[in-house]
């Protein structure tokens, strides 16, 4: 993740994978908070709505928030969060891809 991006006090870590080819990079980050899943969205809201972040949409389905954001910065950054409250705690994945740029032109034939 960038150094800047908003992560609150309160979260535990579940667990995380990454993937990176030639063309992308994926990362998928669990947490677990005893914050209620209303006070991480709103937290969520308002920090990825300052720059360099920017909010494309916030959807609520099934309980489920979902905040899809950009990286003003780095226009090949993009993330989705989902947070849902589980019983007495909440659950925050973040899945974040960035797209990689490469130098090389195709050539025709």
């Amino acid at each position: 993740l960038p150094p800047d991006f908003p992560v609150p006090d309160g979260l535990t870590l579940l667990g995380s994978a990454f993937t990176d080819t030639d063309l992308r990079r994926e990362l998928i980050v669990g947490w677990e908070s005893d914050i209620a899943a209303n006070d991480l969205f709103e937290f969520y809201n308002e920090a990825l709505d300052e720059s360099p972040w920017s909010i494309e949409s916030d959807p609520r389905v099934r309980r489920i928030d979902f905040i899809r954001f950009v990286d003003e910065d780095n226009s090949g950054f993009t993330g989705e969060l989902r947070i849902a409250q589980e019983g007495n705690d909440a659950v925050v994945i973040l899945i974040a891809r960035e797209f990689i740029q490469t130098d090389s032109t195709p050539t025709g034939g």
